[in-house]
């Protein structure tokens, strides 16, 4: 029978926080797609190790690691660990969102423009994570379904001139490659 200290996770809450820290990002690591979902489970093992799961510390390095934030800093800006934490969380609620496809979601405005805004910050991952989400799926469903919405008889049959309608189609637009656009815009053959 294993004995557990007080905390109830032996040796493992034994190690100094900085050891814990890296354990976790090491394990955040292995999925560098999506969300770092592995973090979930341990934020309910005990304070110790929440406190250490949830530090502005690591999760900053998990932003860096999963997200671009090389853009905040070419506007000379240097984000604290405390920002970047917030930023984590903020991308993950985005990526969440986006792949749930909910387009009638009362917040899918605030959704596109986040989006949009992460595709703008992009050096390659930001693009990784959104594509991962399903980015340019959700613009596409929000077109269909939700773009025309209050346009017949308010703006001449045209698409109202909103937040949300931009952010889909320059979210449309970033995500466009070569082959998309001559088989599915211009009617050329593939």
């Amino acid at each position: 029978m294993y004995n557990y200290n007080s905390s109830g996770l032996g040796v493992l809450s034994r190690l100094p926080p900085e050891i814990i820290q890296s354990i976790l990002f090491v394990l955040v690591a292995q999925r560098p797609l999506g969300t770092p979902s592995a973090l979930v489970p341990l934020f309910t093992t005990s304070k110790d190790i929440h406190a250490i799961a949830t530090s502005p510390a690591l999760l900053a390095r998990v932003f860096r690691f999963k997200f671009d934030a090389g853009a905040v800093a070419r506007r000379h800006f240097r984000p604290t660990h405390a920002d970047l934490k917030e930023q984590l969380v903020h991308a993950c609620t985005l990526l969440r969102k986006l792949r749930s496809g909910n387009v009638f979601d009362r917040d899918a405005h605030a959704t596109l423009f986040s989006a949009l805004v992460l595709l703008f910050e992009n050096d390659g991952k930001n693009y990784a994570q959104l594509e991962w989400a399903g980015v340019k799926e959700f613009a596409e469903e929000f077109m269909k379904r939700r773009m025309w919405e209050d346009a017949g008889h308010t703006n001449e049959g045209w698409p109202l001139d909103n937040t949300a309608n931009a952010s889909a189609l320059w979210i449309l637009w970033l995500t466009l490659t070569k082959g998309m656009f001559s088989c599915c815009y211009c009617r050329l053959p593939c």
